[in-house]
């Protein structure tokens, strides 16, 4: 009889260890459960900073470049006038086996005070350019000495696909915000016949100027035109979106 007693208070003690121990598994499990949700919740809130502030930002990028259509009419320091000088200027179009020398950094200036980047993030600015396919075609043509030429003088001409990469950092994460836009410009227009620059008044062609001496056509030669490129020869430059890509680390 004693000894079945103390079977059985043998047995209830493991039993009782048994339990204490699986109890106390199941608690350190429930906690580095929570841990684990916290973390992941803690970097989905990170990943979310990053977004939206790389979206803010590239919104307002995007509001500067589609507000005005003429580099005159836009503010001196604005983001439209960098972007029209960096299309007109003498950066090379984008490369990917040449990035560090066709890829270029828009310069944000100094983070204003009382923005704490280690909680607000540090935002970048890349740019870069690429040509489209028939852009240089439609530079140059030939046109009839008796021809409208109003089309040539107004024509919109499609040159280069702009993009815009906003990339934010907060502590560990990060986001790209890239959009891309087609720019569409009206240039001045050269023209030459023979080895002559010639100009229309509206109603007849002159040598070298307005009010130079007539053209005399033989009624086959045509005119050659010719867009001028760069800066001081456009007369508009519109941007239109034409593609968002994200991408969150």
């Amino acid at each position: 009889m004693f000894h079945s007693v103390k079977a059985r208070e043998g047995t209830s003690l493991v039993m009782v260890i048994c339990i204490s121990a699986f109890l106390a598994a199941f608690a350190l499990a429930m906690v580095y459960g929570a841990g684990l949700m916290l973390s992941r919740s803690n970097r989905r809130l990170k990943q979310e900073q990053s977004y939206q502030l790389a979206r803010s930002f590239a919104e307002v990028l995007e509001e500067e470049l589609t507000t005005y259509d003429s580099y005159d009419a836009a503010p001196e320091n604005s983001f439209y006038r960098y972007a029209v000088n960096f299309l007109e200027g003498q950066y090379g179009e984008y490369d990917p086996d040449y990035l560090d020398e066709t890829i270029f950094h828009y310069t944000l200036g100094e983070t204003p005070a009382g923005v704490d980047e280690a909680h607000y993030g540090t935002v970048r600015v890349a740019l870069y350019k690429e040509a489209g396919a028939e852009a240089e075609e439609e530079m140059t043509g030939l046109v009839s000495p008796y021809a409208d030429i109003n089309d040539i003088l107004t024509k919109p001409i499609q040159r280069y696909l702009f993009t815009v990469e906003v990339t934010s950092r907060t502590e560990k994460s990060s986001f790209h915000y890239r959009t891309e836009y087609r720019q569409t410009a009206v240039y001045e227009v050269r023209f030459t016949y023979g080895d002559r620059p010639v100009v229309y008044d509206g109603s007849a062609w002159h040598y070298d100027t307005a009010s130079g001496t007539p053209c005399n056509f033989d009624g086959t030669e045509e005119i050659q035109y010719q867009y001028l490129t760069g800066r001081t020869h456009m007369k508009s430059c519109m941007f239109e979106n034409a593609y968002l890509g994200e991408d969150g680390t």
